[in-house]
């Protein structure tokens, strides 16, 4: 069984424990890339407003949607990156095209880890909360002290970082696709259902 088709079946193993039945199917990493990209551009554009920032604070079924996608995000971003690291593996890239991936690839692992974007987020959540406090008093404020204000200003924030993480998502995006037809073999995976 090679590396990446054990990376696969630990990580269905993994998550899905709880499920009653399974099965394996087989998955292309190119078209499940393209689907959680499309998945991702839906959840950021909602996240970049406040009222998408007030559902991923108090619904917690929205927020595991969320955090779910996210982990698929970075799981296909470490399998492209094991792919990378992998001697065996045959690249038809340049060594800059390589080391342009390999740095864009660690730089979104870093700097848009399942951890800080929580940490983000948690940042906003309490922002959110004190301004729904004070929402009263900031009504009879004026511009960016007023609660509508306020509001704009989170919600330029929120865009800002979503989408950086949105252009992260769209650059390994590019290398999956690149690197599909000669590289990522589709694989098998366990699915748990209940």
């Amino acid at each position: 069984m090679s590396y990446l088709k054990y990376t696969l079946l630990a990580f269905g193993i993994f998550t899905l424990l709880e499920a009653r039945t399974q099965s394996y199917v087989t998955v292309n990493l190119e078209e499940e890339y393209l689907f959680l990209v499309e998945e991702w551009d839906e959840i950021s554009e909602g996240l970049s407003t406040y009222y998408g920032l007030s559902a991923f604070c108090t619904n917690e079924e929205y927020r595991t949607q969320v955090l779910d996608i996210l982990d698929m995000v970075h799981y296909y971003d470490s399998i492209v990156l094991d792919v990378l690291k992998d001697p065996t593996t045959e690249i038809q890239i340049s060594s800059r095209k390589y080391g342009k991936m390999m740095d864009e690839l660690f730089a979104f692992s870093d700097e848009h880890s399942k951890a800080e974007f929580i940490s983000f987020m948690r940042k906003f959540c309490v922002e959110r909360n004190n301004l729904e406090k004070d929402k009263d008093a900031l009504k009879h404020e004026v511009g960016m002290y007023s609660y509508d204000g306020q509001i704009l200003l989170i919600e330029t924030d929120l865009n800002k970082y979503m989408k950086r993480m949105a252009k992260g998502v769209e650059s390994i995006n590019e290398y999956v696709q690149e690197l599909a037809p000669s590289t990522l073999e589709p694989v098998d995976v366990v699915v748990n259902y209940d």
